[in-house]
């Protein structure tokens, strides 16, 4: 029940996800380290 959210969150990061993922990597650095790394270990 943890991963399915977050596999929704990173499948409707298709468009709005990525603006979204955007500004927040602009507005929090801390973000972007946390979000990249997911990100990263998802696609790969």
């Amino acid at each position: 029940m943890t991963q399915r959210p977050t596999v929704l969150v990173l499948g409707a990061s298709g468009t709005l996800g990525q603006r979204i993922v955007r500004l927040f990597r602009k507005h929090l650095p801390v973000v972007n380290l946390i979000g990249g790394g997911r990100q990263v270990g998802f696609h790969q």
